[in-house]
């Protein structure tokens, strides 16, 4: 009688481990809401960072004309609240530098996939 109770509740404990872990999903595929002006959350869906005004606006965009990069095309690979990172492309489509500003500290990190970090300052 003892090994049927034990296997029975040994049994429960699985069934319910198992159901308990079902539902879970991984930070991996969880968005996190942006906010616009007026604080108020935008889908990540909505916000054209593609748009070539909006990017001729960005302060990095300076930096990296100075550096030689200007007629690289700009491909934003994400803009959140706290860090906007740019791969700029040369005329034959191929990914030659990586822009990485983080906007509470207002730093730039430009780097170069060949020669490796160019630029690491406050702006």
């Amino acid at each position: 009688m003892k090994k049927t109770v034990t296997t029975i509740i040994i049994v429960a404990v699985l069934i319910a481990a198992g159901s308990a872990t079902y539902g879970l999903v991984s930070a991996d595929h969880v968005k996190e809401p942006q906010l616009n002006e007026q604080n108020k959350i935008v889908e990540v869906d909505e916000v054209d960072v593609q748009d070539p005004s909006t990017v001729q606006t960005y302060p990095e965009k300076e930096i990296l004309a100075e550096k030689g990069y200007a007629d690289y095309s700009v491909n934003v690979v994400e803009d959140n609240p706290n860090k906007r990172i740019i791969v700029l492309q040369d005329e034959n489509g191929k990914n030659r530098v990586k822009s990485i500003y983080i906007k509470k500290t207002n730093r730039l990190k430009v780097i170069e996939f060949d020669k490796g970090l160019i630029f690491n300052e406050v702006i």
